[in-house]
């Protein structure tokens, strides 16, 4: 292991400072010229399609030769360069897998080809989009962009349809609907021989066996394959060729060709390996020792586990090293040898920070690419400005001089007061554009110092929260659980909170009046209160937990009347005595919901409950107090204990208002409770982990592109 780090480190000490001329630039003169023009357009496009062809081989070199197009489309102002160049460094980010770069590029490039309007690059503006955003999982968004590129293109010819048509196939098999996806990729494959387009060829045949792999048709899988190898070979495509023997390999392991799937598998290997696309070779062998693990060939699986991580930090891919070292503790672990998959799983964390790192770097440099852009714009648009003033002079005098050549003197004498003014007024105003820009950038400045100020105190507070919420030792007693918190800014109203002591487990959910800053200062106060009561004064009674916490809200905000009734929080405490299996549990204006075999016993206390025709699970509600925990008009009421028997196997939810009031949906309407109720039962066949993540996507598919409306807190807790 030590080996290995030594190797990535000289690897990169020596990219640092080995920084050679590119060989291409060199035979194309890059390097002599000194005064670009029009004229080396051509050589602009040279590079940008040398640097296509490199994207899998030498991804880092291809990067720089599309950052030295657009440098050169710059200085000419050519706008096909531009945009050329920004869908170059945006194909290259996808390879790396940094997507959040890739669609800042292409973002960049759509306005420039529609103000230029080059239509054909508009539609390969659309193509690269939707290729993003599938590959940021965001098939909704993917799939729209596909049709609106079919529909542009359909314009410009069925051609350059043929590629948003074969990624609708990608999305589609992504999506689980495969009759869809093969219908798609079947007509880009119908189209790309009909203008014999072979890499878009390969694509749909990929993807048209992955689908026949996936529908459990493994002969019609490798047939299509097969096909594929040959014209991957025949047209020296590497990639596709690399990823077809990947896939065959794959195919052979799972059916017990042990052999013959690693004559594929090291012949993807090999292709990855001699292009140095180390990022590839190192994604093989992690596949590779998943399968053998599968078939209970430990040893083989450690070995290459190994190799995946040789080759992860030879590529120097943050993403493919943290996950590499994870999965070579995990097999580490499953050996005996616990003191290398801690190892191992110490420099998985170490490269997960690092890769988080670089996403703010490349976030950073986006940001300052975005600035030099806005200061060279408005420099251009000066430059016209002054321009057109020098033409209009001039204009004028050519027409004085042409109308009578005997008032010459005259025209002259004016001409000379005419400059005179125009130049008086040109000083005036360069000196008031030069106050107005230093008035501005001083302001700007004063803004920006008071947005660093407030949003660090608002970062300081999101950390002291999130130090008081996420006391994992004490949810961790409470055993299988899981935890859905969204808050709707940095800081949230919605808190959670638990504790132990002997055979009890307490747990609260609350939703704090307001959200963000207000709301946080709320869930403050309830968090110091909760530790009083139960903690120092060892209360372990649902309702008079809820009663004191009132009284102490009240006192603290010191209000009377109208004002005061607008201060307070909703709560949900349980108590689970985890000898006798009992739950107490006491509400104030937050229900607490237990998802049960329909066979079980069915509490008095349920008001409500919710069932599926095609399950046997059903939900009880048990409904709260009506009242809040802060000021009530009159005198108020104490709050009521309900107990609950609880039966292994049972679920127990408590939850904020957050989720079902979120706008969204094809009306852009309510979720409101009852969905979010048959969602949560459907969940139940799934594990734990599973539907904490089925929970996240039906929230964030349901919302879209809609803001959040409100924080979000669903805590769950499974009975054993």
């Amino acid at each position: 292991m030590r080996t290995l780090l030594l190797l990535f480190f000289l690897t990169s000490t020596f990219q640092l400072f080995a920084q050679e001329r590119d060989s291409f630039l060199v035979d194309n003169g890059y390097y002599q010229k000194k005064n670009w023009t029009l004229r080396d357009t051509g050589l602009v496009y040279d590079i940008i399609e040398k640097a296509h062809k490199l994207t899998y081989t030498e991804t880092n070199r291809a990067e720089d030769l599309c950052r030295k197009a657009l440098a050169v489309s710059n200085t000419i102002e050519s706008a096909e360069g531009r945009v050329r160049a920004y869908l170059g460094l945006s194909h290259v980010k996808v390879y790396q897998n940094q997507n959040d770069s890739a669609m800042f590029y292409v973002k960049r490039a759509q306005p420039i080809a529609h103000r230029a309007k080059l239509k054909k690059l508009e539609v390969k503006c659309l193509e690269q989009e939707a290729v993003v955003y599938a590959y940021m999982e965001r098939f909704d968004k993917s799939s729209e962009l596909c049709f609106e590129a079919i529909k542009l293109g359909n314009k410009l010819g069925e051609k350059y349809t043929i590629k948003s048509t074969g990624t609708l196939g990608f999305v589609f098999m992504k999506l689980g609907n495969l009759e869809r996806s093969s219908d798609y990729s079947q007509k880009s494959l119908d189209l790309a021989k009909k203008y014999k387009d072979t890499t878009a060829m390969l694509g749909s045949m990929n993807i048209l066996a992955l689908n026949l792999k996936n529908d459990s048709k493994p002969d019609e899988a490798l047939a299509i394959f097969e096909r594929a190898l040959k014209l991957a070979k025949k047209s020296d495509n590497l990639q596709l060729e690399s990823q077809v023997s990947y896939n065959m390999s794959n195919i052979f392991m799972a059916h017990g060709e042990t052999e013959k799937g690693m004559e594929y598998f090291d012949r993807s290997v090999e292709i990855s390996k001699s292009s140095q696309s180390y990022r590839s070779t190192a994604v093989n062998f992690h596949a590779l020792a998943m399968n053998l693990y599968s078939q209970g060939k430990l040893t083989d699986a450690l070995a290459a586990a190994d190799s995946a991580v040789e080759y992860a930090l030879l590529s120097e891919n943050w993403e493919v090293m943290t996950n590499s070292f994870a999965n070579l503790a995990f097999l580490c672990f499953q050996n005996g040898e616990f003191e290398d998959a801690y190892a191992c799983m110490t420099h998985a964390y170490v490269y997960k920070d690092s890769m988080n790192l670089e996403k703010l770097r490349e976030s950073a440099m986006s940001s300052e690419a975005q600035f030099e852009e806005e200061k060279r714009r408005i420099q251009d648009s000066l430059k016209n400005v002054q321009q057109e003033l020098r033409l209009e002079n001039k204009d004028k005098i050519n027409k004085e001089r042409l109308a009578s050549r005997d008032r010459l003197i005259w025209i002259f004498a004016l001409a000379i007061v005419l400059f005179l003014i125009a130049g008086y007024f040109i000083i005036k105003n360069n000196r008031l554009i030069k106050s107005q820009n230093a008035l501005v950038n001083k302001q700007k400045e004063e803004i920006q110092l008071q947005h660093t100020e407030i949003r660090d105190s608002i970062d300081y507070a999101q950390r002291i929260q999130a130090a008081m919420i996420n006391k994992r030792s004490e949810w961790d007693k409470l055993g299988t659980h899981f935890i859905f918190f969204r808050p709707k800014d940095v800081v949230s109203g919605d808190f959670y909170w638990a504790h132990n002591k002997g055979d009890l487990s307490i747990w609260v959910v609350a939703d704090c009046t307001g959200h963000g800053v207000p709301g946080a200062f709320m869930s403050m106060l309830g968090f110091g209160f909760l530790n009083e009561i139960v903690i120092e004064r060892d209360c372990s009674d649902a309702s008079e937990i809820l009663n004191l916490l009132r009284s102490k809200i009240v006192a603290a905000l010191g209000e009377q009347g109208q004002n005061q009734a607008r201060d307070g929080m909703d709560v949900s405490i349980c108590i689970w005595n985890k000898k006798t299996n009992e739950l107490q549990y006491a509400g104030a204006n937050n229900p607490l919901w237990i998802i049960r075999h329909e066979s079980s016993e069915t509490p008095e206390s349920v008001r409500r409950t919710t069932k599926l025709e095609d399950s046997a699970l059903q939900l009880l509600e048990i409904e709260p107090d009506k009242m809040p925990v802060g000021f009530v008009e009159g005198q108020s009421q104490s709050f009521t204990n309900k107990s609950i028997q609880l039966f292994p196997g049972d679920t127990i939810i408590q939850l904020t208002d957050g989720y079902a009031d979120q706008f969204g949906g094809p009306q852009g309407k309510k979720m409101k409770y009852a969905p979010m109720k048959r969602a949560l039962i459907q969940m139940q066949s799934m594990q734990f982990d599973q539907q904490f993540e089925a929970l996240s996507n039906n929230f964030d598919a349901w919302r879209g592109d809609l803001e959040q409306v409100d924080d979000v807190c669903v805590v769950a807790v499974r009975v054993s």
